[in-house]
């Protein structure tokens, strides 16, 4: 996984413009008795899926080969990396080709309700999201708790919860144990086979969300992200060989689902539990892999701070309550991987697939309906697409830098949720202020609205401060922009097209006093340089003999010559 990354930060590095494709075997099932034989390589579909987000210039796809391709299957893959159609996300299985969608799921539950009994063991059970786990096992009549953590009783409010716990009548264990580490893991199941209470369930929560962008992402950095949530939940698999369980449940995310940016190593971790879930339904075990969208109130990827910003991105994050309802549902349903996401895809699918189309999502009724809505809305845009350039003209050509950089500034404080442009810094770097890649999308969107000009999908990337951008755009509306009323005029006199120099000191050139003079002047083509008066300026505070030195001039006379000649340059 790490050469992943790797990978995309040399081809960043050295520029090089071709696509890249990640091909895997045996990661992902096509139908439900499609073997999922290496469940570990489904964490760089999780990767990919991050790339085609922070990188979407550079990711060309996912191809999912069988275990053992055949050469029909490699044949497919050529054709496919030759000519690589709108799929980004593919599996070949004996030369026909699958692609991945995302689809409602049946309302239909499989199975009865799940009712714990004997011991539930919960991995990151001290943590917020464990702790409203075993509130709602002991809910449900749970005997015993084991909760595990790296601190045990140590870590902090672990005791607290026991004792709370404890109240409502269940017995609780509190166990300091790393669930990467596997003899610690192996000796913790072994004391619990002779506990009383037989082990009769496993809910796998460890893990922790790191916020990274692709280009600092480091194989050591991925390695220690995948540890507690990959390394653990494989841990747990093995040494639990066949044992019959209720459940078997590895808490996923949205990440792993379909991305999300600078988090390739969560969103690699999560995807990687789905693959093993599906390896396990195959092996005739439990398993279920619910992929989350945000929490409330300290859960997985949320808090009360980011909740506004979530929702702008059209992600509401579920109370436990409901979350919890869900699960419930989720067991029924027998699924491996379902996903449970409050999420409303007219504000979502915009964003997300601004960058870059998304056909995975193209199976849910109200995807389609959003991007009919969007591509209506583009050809209104595009119909409009002058407005901005004519502004741009209309204003003095010194007014048209301020001008752009305000209105960068204005979308940049926008898409932050600042209340005034003006506490935007246009100077520091748009990662700086708090632009992650899905604000960089929606700041493209914004001024793509803005301007009708097209905005590279890396704009905050290539161009990273709002002075850096405004630069970019106002050359983009240049041509525009010089098509004044002045120019215009100019233009219709006379083919030679010439340059009407205003004088120095707030006047016009030449002794004109109006534009019917100006006009004139133009038409009749009249010579207006003259001397600039030698009492205006202080040479002597602007000269420097250094012709480096910025804000200075460097000659003393030229500017004051009384006689001026002309020259064919």
């Amino acid at each position: 996984m790490g050469s992943v990354g790797v990978g995309v930060q040399a081809l960043s590095e050295a520029e090089i413009a071709a696509r890249l494709w990640l091909v895997t075997r045996a990661a992902m099932a096509t139908t439900p008795d499609d073997p999922v034989t290496h469940p570990e390589h489904g964490a760089t579909w999780g990767m990919g899926r991050v790339i085609a987000l922070e990188r979407p210039d550079t990711f060309g796809g996912l191809v999912d080969l069988p275990a053992e391709p055949g050469d029909a299957d490699l044949a497919a893959l050529l054709k496919q990396l030759g000519a690589p159609g709108p799929e980004d996300q593919l599996a070949l299985r004996g030369g026909r080709c699958f692609a991945r969608r995302l689809v409602h799921a049946s309302a239909e539950p499989k199975a009865p309700t799940w009712s714990p009994r004997g011991t539930v063991l919960i991995t990151g059970g001290t943590g917020a999201l464990g702790a409203h786990l075993a509130r709602w096992l002991v809910e449900r009549g749970a005997e015993h708790l084991v909760l595990t953590s790296r601190r045990g009783e140590d870590a902090p409010g672990a005791k607290e919860l026991q004792a709370s716990l404890q109240e409502q009548g269940a017995r609780v264990t509190l166990a300091a144990c790393d669930v990467a580490e596997r003899d610690a893991l192996q000796a913790l199941l072994t004391s619990l086979d002779a506990d009383e209470a037989p082990l009769s369930a496993v809910i796998h929560t460890a893990g922790v969300v790191g916020m990274t962008p692709l280009e600092d992402l480091t194989p050591e950095d991925l390695a220690n992200a995948l540890a507690a949530k990959v390394s653990g939940a494989f841990n747990l698999h093995h040494l639990l060989g066949e044992r019959e369980l209720d459940a078997f449940i590895l808490f996923g995310s949205i990440a792993g689902l379909w991305g999300s940016g600078r988090q390739a190593a969560y969103a690699a971790g999560n995807a990687a539990l789905v693959a093993l879930a599906q390896h396990r339904q195959q092996q005739g075990l439990r398993a279920s892999a619910p992929q989350w969208g945000p929490w409330a109130g300290g859960g997985m990827l949320s808090d009360d701070d980011n909740d506004a910003a979530l929702r702008k991105r059209g992600l509401a994050p579920l109370s436990a309550d409901k979350a919890l309802r869900s699960l419930d549902l989720v067991l029924r349903l027998g699924s491996p991987s379902p996903a449970v996401v409050d999420v409303q895809w007219s504000l979502f699918t915009p964003l997300f697939t601004f960058s870059r189309s998304a056909p995975f999502l193209n199976g849910v009724p109200e995807v389609r309906e959003s991007i009919a809505q969007a591509s209506a809305n583009a050809a209104r845009e595009r119909a409009a697409s002058g407005v901005f350039q004519q502004e741009i003209a209309a204003l003095p050509e010194a007014a048209r830098r301020n001008r752009v950089r305000t209105v960068i500034a204005e979308a940049t404080a926008h898409v932050l949720g600042l209340r005034d442009a003006s506490l935007v810094d246009t100077s520091t770097g748009f990662l700086d202020l708090g632009l992650d890649s899905l604000m960089a999308v929606e700041l493209r969107k914004y001024l793509e609205e803005r301007t009708g000009v097209s905005i590279p999908a890396t704009l905050a990337f290539d161009y990273p401060t709002v002075d850096d951008a405004a630069a970019w755009l106002l050359e983009e509306v240049s041509v525009g922009a010089t098509d004044t009323p002045a120019a215009a005029a100019t233009a219709r006199a006379t083919s030679d097209e010439p340059i009407a120099i205003v004088g120095v000191g707030l006047r016009l050139p030449g002794g004109v006093t109006d534009l019917d003079g100006l006009w004139e002047l133009l038409r009749d083509e009249r010579d207006t340089l003259s001397p600039v008066p030698r009492d205006r300026f202080d040479m002597d505070a602007y000269y420097d003999p250094d012709p480096d030195v910025k804000g200075k001039a460097y000659l003393r006379e030229a500017a004051f010559l009384d006689d001026v000649s002309t020259f064919d340059a």
